[in-house]
């Protein structure tokens, strides 16, 4: 019988600056990639309005945004579970992505 592990995996807590507290709203976002990188632009689309206002760019990893989306798709279906499918025929809000990147440097 082998001896379990008793390795203590150390707590991590997350702190949050007075500046992001209140957090960004954005209901259209566009993202784009490299080999290297995901980017990940998140903006707001004004009703009668043609330009999207980019509000903050989030730049990673592709084992990261992998480890994202795998984490987002998680926290869809529970909120799916506990209040029901969330629709998304709206057209005001999207998420587009596009070309690949060649090189972003």
């Amino acid at each position: 019988m082998m001896e379990k592990d008793n390795k203590k995996v150390p707590q991590i807590s997350i702190e949050i600056s007075k500046e992001l507290e209140r957090g960004i709203y954005s209901n259209v976002a566009s993202i784009i990639h490299s080999q290297d990188e995901f980017i990940f632009d998140f903006g707001i689309l004004m009703p009668n309005r043609s330009t999207i206002v980019v509000q903050s760019r989030i730049i990673t990893n592709p084992s990261h945004a992998k480890k994202f989306v795998l984490a987002l798709q998680d926290n869809i279906n529970k909120y799916e579970m506990k209040f029901g499918t969330i629709k998304t025929e709206d057209s005001f809000s999207e998420v587009q992505t596009t070309q690949t990147l060649d090189k972003i440097h």
